[in-house]
């Protein structure tokens, strides 16, 4: 998906789970908490809409300003609104309205509609996150590292820590995705679809990717550690 050589330890990155349970609470207070989650995330997105824009550019930082508008949606808000109102919770019932707007759109047969409803997803758990007393948990690197998961949201890309990360192995998505996109503009080696086997594969363990290639290689001895490191600096 980008091409590139990089050697690091391996480290899986694998999806926030969010446990919503329906727990209703006051009508009045349970919208006004709903209006403040939105409102909070709102403003955490035009933080990284401003740092993104400085270090990628206006580009990469314009999915920000779409996540800002897809939350902003009064008929989306109205919806979970409607459904607090039936007597179910908060975060129960943003969650129920996001997920049939994902839905929707995602069986319209257009691969714009689709990555929007992948956008709406990412942005709309940011709001669950809130809902339920927390915020999303962001993956804390100290050494170069070749990050493993099955897929990484807009968000999660843009958030991560790149003075450590050197390439990121997807055993999802495809050559168009959001991350493989991404991380040509970083200039970093990434290799997609490379299946779910690659997610069993121990973390620490020191590993090469090969952009070029389309390949992972695990369990790096030293000397070929080293040797790979002769072919970057090269």
């Amino acid at each position: 998906a980008s091409p590139g050589l990089a050697t690091g330890v391996l480290v899986r990155h694998v999806g926030q789970q969010l446990d919503v349970q329906d727990q209703p609470g006051d009508v009045v207070a349970d919208g006004e908490a709903l209006e403040q989650a939105v409102l909070t995330v709102s403003k955490e997105l035009a933080v990284l809409e401003a740092d993104t824009r400085t270090r990628l550019g206006a580009a990469d930082a314009a999915i920000f300003v779409a996540h800002r508008e897809l939350i902003a949606d009064h008929d989306l808000q109205r919806e979970a609104l409607v459904t607090i109102l039936r007597g179910h919770g908060a975060a129960w019932s943003w969650k129920h309205a996001l997920q049939a707007r994902v839905e929707k759109l995602q069986a319209v047969a257009d691969p714009l509609l689709a990555a929007r409803a992948l956008d709406l997803r990412d942005v709309g758990e940011r709001v669950l996150a809130r809902l339920l007393g927390g915020e999303r948990e962001r993956l804390v690197l100290t050494a170069p590292t070749i990050l493993v998961a099955e897929d990484l949201t807009p968000s999660d890309t843009l958030q991560l820590d790149m003075r450590h990360v050197v390439g990121l192995a997807i055993s999802s998505g495809g050559p168009t995705s959001h991350t493989a996109i991404l991380a040509r503009t970083l200039g970093l080696p990434a290799v997609v679809a490379a299946g779910s086997a690659l997610l069993s594969a121990p973390e620490g363990q020191p590993a090469v990717i090969d952009g070029s290639l389309g390949a992972v290689y695990l369990d790096v001895s030293p000397a070929d550690q080293q040797a790979v490191q002769t072919v970057i600096a090269r």
